[in-house]
């Protein structure tokens, strides 16, 4: 599968589920919420993205959040664990610079595999 030759046919097959839960959901945690704020500085913004699901009922030590941007800096990073509730809270702050747009990245591993769906944000001031 490399690159599609120009003016050649392509045939391309997908499904669409359109609904309030799908219905076949991987074993991993997903997104329940994201809130988006003021950071610590002028254009700095501030997130807070919220997940939930069984793969975060134990493993505390074991889950680490890894958040990226194409521009700009990630920092404060924290995590906030609850695994009685099968929650986990994920903060951090992006810092654009002078750029206008981001896009940011976010998933949740342990023992080196996901155990998140992938969160995807573009950011605009």
């Amino acid at each position: 599968r490399g690159q599609m030759p120009p003016g050649a046919d392509v045939t391309i097959a997908y499904r669409q589920f359109w609904s309030w839960t799908p219905p076949d959901r991987p074993p991993l945690a997903t997104v329940q919420s994201t809130r988006v704020g003021r950071g610590g500085g002028q254009r700095r913004r501030r997130f807070l993205v919220e997940f939930s699901g069984e793969t975060l009922s134990g493993n505390a030590g074991e889950i680490r959040a890894v958040v990226s941007t194409n521009v700009g800096a990630i920092s404060n990073l924290r995590l906030i664990h609850t695994p009685e509730r099968k929650s986990l809270r994920s903060l951090f702050e992006l810092d654009p610079g002078a750029e206008n747009a981001c896009e940011l990245r976010l998933v949740l591993e342990a023992g080196g595999k996901p155990i998140s769906e992938t969160w995807l944000y573009r950011w605009t001031p």
